[in-house]
C-alpha cells in the first residue's frame, strides 16, 4: 500500500467526534509526513464554496500554509482545455441558433467555465493522484457563476439539461464541500475594500445586496441538487466570526476523523 499523504494532521484521539465536537489544540503538530500513516480511504476531492468576499481564496491560503502539499485545484494546459472549449462552443452554438441569437453569446470566461466542468472531472478520473485536491474556485463555484449570472441562454432546456448532468457527474467525486458566509454587509465591505478588481467593486450597496443573495440563492440550490444525487460532507463556516487560521485547523481535523473513521469501518 501507498502511504497517504492527503491529510497533515496526527492520528485524531477519538473517532467518533465530528466536526462541530473536535477540540482543536494550537499545539498540533502540522508536519506532513508520508511514512507516518498507512493508507486508508482517501478524501480525494474538497470544494470551498461561498458567495463573493465570503473568504474562499482567503481559507485556502490558510491551508496551504498548514499543509503544503494539498494541491489547490488542478491546472490544465492550453491545450488540455482546448477541446472541451471546442466542444463547449459547439454544443452552445446550436441552442443560440434556435433562439435566433437573441441575447448575448457567452463570454470567453462562461466558455472557460464550462471547459473546466468536463476538462477537471476527465483529468481527475485518470489521475493517479493519492492526495487530497481542494478547489477554491471549482466545479461547483463555475456552474453556480454560469447558472447567476449567465445570459438568457442558460435558461433553455438544453443548457440546463448539461448543467444538470455536469452537477450529477461530479456529485460522487466530491467527498467534501466547505460552506463559507458572512453577512451581506460584511460581504459588500470586503468587495468594494478588495484590491483586485471585481464586478462589483464600484457598485452601489443595493446592487451588491442583490448580487450577493443571487449568488448564495443560487449556491444553496446547486448544493441541495449536489447532495441529493450523493451525499458528501458539508462543514459550514461563518468567517465573520471565524478567522481564516481557525477554520483551517477545524477543516483539516474534520477530514482527518471523516477518513479515519472510513478506515475503521472498511
Amino acid at each position: 500500500m501507498v502511504a497517504s499523504e492527503s491529510l497533515c494532521l496526527p492520528a485524531a484521539e477519538s473517532h467518533e467526534s465530528g466536526c462541530k465536537e473536535a477540540s482543536l489544540r494550537p499545539d498540533r503538530t502540522m508536519a506532513v509526513r508520508s511514512h507516518e500513516r498507512a493508507a486508508t480511504p482517501a478524501l480525494r476531492v474538497v470544494e470551498i464554496v461561498g458567495p463573493a468576499g465570503s473568504g474562499k481564496t482567503t481559507l485556502m491560503r490558510a491551508l496551504k500554509s498548514r499543509c503544503p502539499s494539498l494541491r489547490n485545484g488542478l491546472r490544465l494546459s492550453k491545450w488540455e482545455l482546448a477541446p472541451y472549449y471546442l466542444a463547449s462552443v459547439c454544443r452552445l452554438l446550436p441552442i443560440y441558433a434556435a433562439g435566433a441569437g437573441q441575447g448575448r453569446w457567452l463570454d470567453r470566461r462562461e466558455l472557460r467555465a464550462m471547459a473546466y466542468v468536463e476538462a477537471w472531472r476527465h483529468h481527475l478520473k485518470r489521475s493517479g493522484y493519492q492526495g487530497t485536491t481542494f478547489f477554491d474556485h471549482g466545479p461547483i463555484f463555475r456552474l453556480v457563476r454560469l447558472q447567476a449570472f449567465g445570459p438568457s441562454l442558460v435558461a433553455g432546456k438544453r443548457f440546463e439539461a448539461w448543467w444538470r448532468a455536469a452537477l450529477a457527474a461530479w456529485a460522487p467525486l466530491l467527498d467534501a464541500v466547505v460552506w463559507l458566509d458572512a453577512p451581506d454587509g460584511v460581504l459588500a465591505d470586503r468587495i468594494q475594500s478588495r484590491p483586485d478588481q471585481h464586478r462589483m467593486k464600484r457598485e452601489s450597496a443595493r446592487d451588491i445586496d442583490g448580487f450577493v443573495s443571487r449568488y448564495r440563492a443560487c449556491y444553496q440550490d446547486a448544493l441541495s441538487a449536489l447532495r441529493a444525487i450523493h451525499p458528501c460532507r458539508l462543514l459550514e463556516f461563518r468567517t465573520d466570526r471565524q478567522p481564516a487560521a481557525e477554520i483551517a485547523d477545524r477543516v483539516i481535523e474534520d477530514l482527518v476523523l471523516a477518513r479515519d473513521h472510513e478506515g475503521v469501518s472498511a
